[in-house]
């Protein structure tokens, strides 16, 4: 456990939120953490502060990477249940908060619709949206479908929003879930497959049920500058390679904040 290079990843993480989230009186933070390294961080007695901070969601310890993907459906779906008509926009360790969070979206333009990002930066290595990273064939699609999607940038599932203010809205996320367990499929990208065909999904059915974060918003594996344009930099890549991850955000903090950890 200490050897866990997330719980690192997690302080910078933050840092970065309060630093330049623009974050206001109502906006909370909820952290998903296995209950396992959440007992180990009480147990240090360091992160009292930080826990009094935020809100803690706990989920059993993953056997397998893509248990740990899962988790984050199966806590939108308790949460959209539980507590509708709020935005929520979930985010993962690597991706870092450059700028004020609200310059992601509209307010008005955002009511009832599922928040999401392409990848365009990246199609150089990661390839479009009709990819083994992203797509991998899971809906059928016409001819009309797939040239007009040929060249189009995937759909990342390391940074996603919502706001519904129907209860039921929980479903999309029952639905990703179910597929992951009963899928005898692996990915590299792990649930992204799976995310992705529920978002086309989503948008070939209505597409006024989507909003499109634009992507020029989002940097994606670039170095870090203390006036970087990008609302969010993603350090993405090589999932649950903690080390290669570590390395990327230890990098960012010593740019922006000056000092090491």
């Amino acid at each position: 456990m200490t050897e866990n290079r997330y719980i690192e990843m997690l302080g910078i993480w933050y840092l970065f939120l309060k630093s330049h989230g623009g974050l206001v009186d109502g906006d909370s933070i909820i952290i998903q953490i296995d209950k396992a390294t959440y007992e180990f961080m009480k147990g240090t007695g360091e992160v009292d502060d930080f826990f009094n901070e935020v809100e803690i969601a706990t989920f059993n310890q993953p056997t397998k990477p893509i248990e740990g993907m899962n988790a984050r459906y199966v806590l939108a779906e308790k949460l959209q249940q539980q507590a509708p008509n709020r935005m929520y926009l979930y985010l993962d360790l690597d991706v870092l908060v450059c700028r004020p969070l609200r310059q992601l979206y509209d307010d008005v333009m955002i009511q009832n619709r599922l928040l999401y990002t392409t990848e365009e930066n990246i199609i150089g290595y990661a390839k479009d949206i009709l990819s083994i990273n992203y797509l991998a064939d899971r809906i059928p699609l016409t001819n009309i479908q797939r040239t007009d999607l040929s060249g189009t940038g995937g759909i990342g599932s390391g940074c996603f929003g919502w706001h519904n203010i129907d209860p039921s809205f929980n479903l999309f996320f029952t639905d990703i879930i179910d597929k992951i367990n009963a899928s005898p499929l692996t990915y590299y990208t792990l649930d992204q497959p799976f995310f992705n065909e529920a978002v086309m999904r989503k948008k070939f059915d209505n597409e006024w049920s989507v909003y499109h974060i634009d992507s020029k918003l989002v940097g994606i594996n670039e170095h870090i500058q203390p006036d970087i344009p990008y609302v969010l930099m993603n350090y993405s890549g090589d999932p649950g390679n903690g080390q290669f991850h570590i390395d990327k955000i230890l990098d960012a903090h010593q740019e922006v904040f000056g000092s090491s950890v």
